[in-house]
């Protein structure tokens, strides 16, 4: 009995620590709510709205927005466009930081106290890419990062589509909270894509700091109009080819090494891939697009899926308070 006893103590001293912890976590100010509403267009080009309701338990001056314009998937970099950044009805400031555009709501003259809304705007291209050598478009987003220093209590997304789309199934999505999970069987709340012209996401549970949620989607590869120069352009840095160049002495060296040679193919497959008009990639319906074996979707050429299986897909960003 006496065993029993302290295992309920024990029990009940562990909830407790992490109740303190978590409070912890939102004792300056937490998010109640984040609402986004994106408009993706047909070139790829999305304009987001992002609506952070903050609750602040002590005096606060604003927040810091962080929005990456890079990120990485395996030995690749990519560059991220991101233009028109306004946030209504606040006083703002941008830098760049550490290869991120941070936006700075704040007031010198003014400390806020309980609930303040703040909606942020900004156009972001190159979140939508083409894998016309593998019959597809993929939107890869991470909605929430994990640099948010504070909980976010409910998430609603609404993407909405520059045309009508009635072709999805759960197979051509990819979403996470943890990396663990992946399928919207799995998902701890919804996805409802029903409406043909938008795809809504709601998370109606505590998303706590460090924790994010990250979304993939895949289309009919000419769903989109894609400037492919311009995609093409976006991919700004190979760290394998860079390595090897400082490294290795002679060609002949780096001609032998089948890592290098790896990268260096998949490197001008991705490039090729991209600059190669729509109608020589094939597939150029949405029928023979849908009879494309599903099996091989989200493969290697996925940036989602490389983030499972062979290196993280970083397109990070969080807030701060201050």
């Amino acid at each position: 009995m006496r065993r029993i006893l302290k295992i309920c103590l024990l029990l009940v001293w562990s909830v407790s620590c992490l109740s303190i912890l978590n409070f912890a976590h939102a004792s300056d100010y937490e998010y109640t709510n984040l609402d986004i509403y994106a408009d993706v267009k047909i070139d790829g080009t999305i304009d987001v709205n992002e609506t952070f309701t903050a609750d602040f338990n002590v005096r606060k001056h604003g927040i810091i927005r962080s929005i990456p314009l890079n990120y990485t998937v395996e030995d690749t970099d990519f560059h991220i466009d991101l233009d028109y950044v306004r946030v209504d009805w606040n006083k703002f400031s941008t830098y760049t930081e550490d290869g991120s555009l941070n936006i700075k709501i704040w007031d010198p003259d003014v400390e806020i106290l309980w609930e303040k809304k703040y909606p942020i705007f900004y156009s972001v291209y190159w979140l939508v890419r083409n894998f016309s050598w593998l019959w597809y478009s993929e939107l890869y987003w991470n909605l929430v990062w994990y640099d948010f220093d504070t909980n976010i209590n409910k998430i609603r997304a609404e993407i909405n589509l520059p045309k009508f789309y009635n072709w999805f199934t759960e197979e051509d999505f990819l979403i996470t909270t943890d990396w663990n999970t992946t399928s919207v069987k799995e998902f701890d709340w919804s996805v409802d894509w029903s409406w043909w012209d938008k795809i809504v996401i709601t998370y109606n549970k505590r998303l706590d700091m460090w924790e994010w949620i990250t979304l993939a989607i895949k289309f009919p590869k000419d769903f989109f109009e894609f400037d492919h120069d311009k995609q093409a352009s976006l991919l700004w840095y190979v760290k394998g080819w860079s390595n090897y160049v400082s490294n290795t002495s002679s060609l002949s060296d780096m001609l032998s090494d089948s890592d290098f040679m790896s990268t260096i193919l998949t490197f001008v497959i991705f490039l090729i891939g991209m600059l190669l008009p729509d109608k020589w990639g094939g597939g150029g319906s949405y029928s023979s697009w849908w009879s494309y074996s599903r099996s091989s979707w989200f493969s290697s050429g996925s940036s989602f899926s490389w983030g499972f299986s062979r290196g993280w897909g970083w397109w990070w960003g969080g807030s701060k308070s201050w």
